[in-house]
């Protein structure tokens, strides 16, 4: 490599490491623009290579630097990071990027094969930002040929359309907001899924789980399952369960953000209908390929197929896992409390809530009797008392001191005391 070639490749790739980006170029060229061979790009983690990456660089004011770049590329492969569990190659993408130092705004706007147009907007050092992504001529056949060999679901696997759907989808932050803002619209004429006999229905699902044995062995109909349970737990995992199909605005929103701040899928934002199809059809892998798997299915059964609330509630306190080989709500009490559900007090009940996210966790800190399980569940009781009261969920005559100061558990697990703040 000559001495020119050898010092931009220095430059550029100093300019990208203070950024966060790792970059390896194994040879450039100026033909039709800045055109780089075998690019190898390291972002927070998330690994890319290129065959071939053609960029043209406009500079429309120097000094001040307002600089746009147009992209395309092919051959491109994302190896394993958040976005996929394994290697992943994409079809052609072009795109532009622009940058205004004056205005602390970055743009991005990227093609994936005139399926799929994202567009990424950041102002004040990240403080405000937004996120739109649109998605046309694509049907559920294109979508599992663009994701082939990533497709997890035997359901999706068998399923199949031509229906051409589009999808649009805005996201909008900003320092001001305290949430950020999250909408999404679907277009279609007449949505014809085959075969029409093979359902996301409420047996469906439960023959699943009942597969993966991932299901109470002492099953609840949902109008045997006390109302407080049902609204705590709705309460603590979904707020807005009742108002949303399949996808809260709000949980999306916060989980977007939590991605583009840490750089990484780390905040789950699943509602229950979500973790419903995650733990029936999918598994616990935090790839971007399976968290869209997971919002595709979910939109189907609840919009399409129409499985409803109460079925999606009723299957879901019944496949909670609260321990190893512990599913659903019934199967809880009688474990933790060796008494049936609805002989649960209001703090036993907050109690099963804040093992939901946390059963083998929980289940090996009970058995140590160790201070930060005494002190989050403390502070877990005290988060959402009040805002069981204030939705008299739970009244206040039915709670008293002693219940929060200890939780009485079966003679396996004994007393626990909370008592320590």
């Amino acid at each position: 490599m000559n001495p020119l070639k050898f010092f931009l490749l220095e430059r550029l790739s100093r300019y990208a490491h203070r950024r966060g980006i790792d970059i390896y170029i194994e040879d450039f060229s100026f033909k039709k623009g800045l055109s780089l061979k075998n690019t190898d790009i390291d972002a927070c983690g998330e690994r890319i290579l290129i065959e071939n990456l053609l960029l043209k660089i406009r500079i429309k004011e120097l000094f001040r630097k307002r600089i746009a770049i147009d992209m395309t590329s092919e051959n491109i492969t994302v190896m394993p990071g958040y976005l996929s569990n394994k290697d992943f190659h994409l079809p052609d993408l072009k795109g532009n990027i622009s940058y205004e130092k004056r205005r602390k705004s970055t743009s991005i706007d990227v093609t994936l094969n005139q399926a799929i147009h994202l567009s990424l907007k950041h102002t004040g050092n990240a403080d405000e930002g937004e996120l739109f992504i649109k998605t046309s001529l694509l049907s559920i056949d294109r979508y599992k040929q663009l994701f082939d060999g990533h497709i997890i679901s035997r359901f999706m696997n068998t399923v199949y359309s031509d229906t051409l759907i589009t999808f649009l989808c805005c996201y909008k932050y900003g320092h001001t907001s305290p949430y950020p803002k999250f909408n999404s619209t679907f277009q279609y004429d007449t949505l014809k899924i085959h075969p029409e006999n093979y359902a996301l229905s409420k047996m469906y699902l439960t023959d699943e789980l009942s597969k993966r044995n991932h299901l109470a062995k002492n099953y609840k109909k949902l109008e045997e399952i006390p109302e407080i349970i049902r609204q705590t737990v709705i309460c603590t995992e979904d707020p807005s369960f009742n108002l949303h199909r399949g996808i809260s605005p709000t949980l999306t929103g916060m989980t977007l953000k939590s991605a583009i701040d840490q750089k990484a899928l780390k905040r789950g934002g699943s509602t229950i209908s979500m973790q419903l199809i995650k733990n029936a059809l999918l598994n616990g892998e935090r790839t971007f390929t399976r968290k869209t798997e997971e919002a595709i299915l979910t939109l189907l059964m609840e919009n399409h197929y129409g499985t409803g609330k109460q079925d999606i509630l009723e299957i879901y306190l019944n496949m909670i896992e609260f321990a190893p080989d512990v599913y659903g709500i019934e199967d809880a009490a009688l474990f933790y409390f060796d008494k049936s559900s609805s002989k649960l007090n209001a703090i036993e009940v907050i109690v099963l809530t804040y093992i939901i996210p946390r059963p083998i966790h929980f289940y090996e800190a009970l058995q140590q009797k160790t201070e930060q399980l005494r002190r989050n569940l403390l502070q877990h009781i005290r988060q959402y008392l009040p805002v069981m009261m204030k939705k008299q969920i739970i009244h206040r005559e039915n709670v008293s001191s002693a219940d929060i100061k200890q939780i009485e558990f079966s003679d396996k697990f004994g007393v626990l005391v909370l008592d320590i703040l």
